[in-house]
């Protein structure tokens, strides 16, 4: 991504509805989110840098050879509606940390839903 792409796309994620979506699954991920999470910046309690910390736990787990949850890929979707806002779609073992992580990141919203795959779950963590 060019500078200019990337001037354009931080414009456009601060002015507008805004979604990226990415399966961590693939190297560098975390330092993709990081981008777009800073582009966002800081908005009333959402601090990019705990959801970055959100992230790379999240990142850990999957990695981790011993964890129930080694290797099964899970989806994040960060954006705005109007306010930011971040959706994971992950295994089910990962939500009671997920959810404790949002809410100690202030989320003013935290959601949870069951997906097609009995063995995931969706999670939304909102800023207003």
């Amino acid at each position: 991504m060019t500078a200019e792409m990337k001037h354009e796309s931080v414009r456009f994620l601060m002015n507008h509805y805004f979604y990226w979506s990415i399966m961590l699954d693939n190297p560098n991920v975390v330092e993709q989110a990081e981008e777009i999470l800073n582009g966002i910046g800081r908005y009333n309690d959402f601090d990019p840098e705990e959801v970055i910390k959100i992230l790379k736990a999240v990142e850990e787990k999957v990695n981790d050879f011993d964890s129930p949850v080694s290797h099964t890929p899970f989806r994040v979707t960060i954006g705005r509606e109007n306010s930011p806002v971040i959706y994971i779609e992950c295994h089910k073992s990962l939500c009671d940390m997920l959810c404790d992580s949002f809410k100690a990141a202030k989320a003013d919203e935290i959601y949870q839903e069951k997906t097609n795959d009995r063995n995931k779950i969706k999670i939304r963590a909102f800023w207003d």
